[in-house]
């Protein structure tokens, strides 16, 4: 994932994957601060959310972390990209822990690249691999 000589935003967030119907609404909101502050760290600044953007999410799960429950994607990839916007757009002066809706403009997410890895052997192996790239003009 490479627009126009761009360096990609790279990020590795280990944990419990949470999902969007998850009951524990704590749990879902610690996740995905914990996204967002790691891209906050490697963004080189507040994007801009005009641009068009190319995100690859890769994740490895822990099953029975999960209660070896079928895993629906869509559910699991919505609070990650959630968090990815809310990481890129969010102000300098405005912390993960201060956002109280995750609902940072995402229209230009315009490329959505999905990977279930090999499941994890142990709980500490589980984790996403966000990749993300944009457009500069």
């Amino acid at each position: 994932l490479k627009f126009d000589g761009f360096e990609p935003i790279k990020a590795l967030i280990r944990g419990r994957i949470a999902n969007s119907v998850d009951e524990n609404k704590e749990r879902s909101k610690a996740w995905k601060e914990k996204i967002c502050w790691e891209i906050i760290q490697k963004r080189h600044g507040v994007q801009n959310n005009e641009r068009q953007h190319a995100i690859s999410v890769s994740m490895k799960f822990h099953l029975k972390a999960h209660g070896g429950q079928e895993l629906d994607a869509e559910n699991y990839l919505k609070p990650i990209l959630d968090a990815v916007a809310a990481g890129l757009f969010a102000t300098d002066d405005l912390h993960p822990p201060e956002i109280t809706r995750f609902d940072f403009d995402d229209s230009n997410f315009d490329n959505v690249y999905f990977e279930k890895l090999t499941p994890a052997e142990r709980f500490e192996d589980e984790c996403v691999i966000i990749t993300i790239s944009q457009k500069t003009t």
